[in-house]
């Protein structure tokens, strides 16, 4: 970082952990499956800071995976 701000160069800097998504019951399920495909397929998922892992609660488990199957059979 100190080397790059030198010169104002643009800077990502990650940990390269699991990345989880969680979805809770209130959240927007539409813009929730949207956010994980982005993830899942941002810069070829070659991107460390991409989701690994998807948590969804249970109340919204169903209609979560209807749209994400809905999605790619369609």
């Amino acid at each position: 970082m100190k080397k790059s701000s030198s010169n104002l160069k643009r800077l990502s800097l990650e940990l390269g952990g699991k990345n989880p998504i969680i979805i809770f019951n209130d959240a927007d399920i539409k813009k929730s499956l949207e956010n994980v495909i982005v993830s899942f397929t941002h810069k070829s998922g070659q991107c460390c800071v991409g989701a690994s892992r998807i948590f969804i609660e249970e109340a919204v488990y169903q209609e979560f995976r209807l749209l994400l199957t809905n999605k790619f059979l369609y």
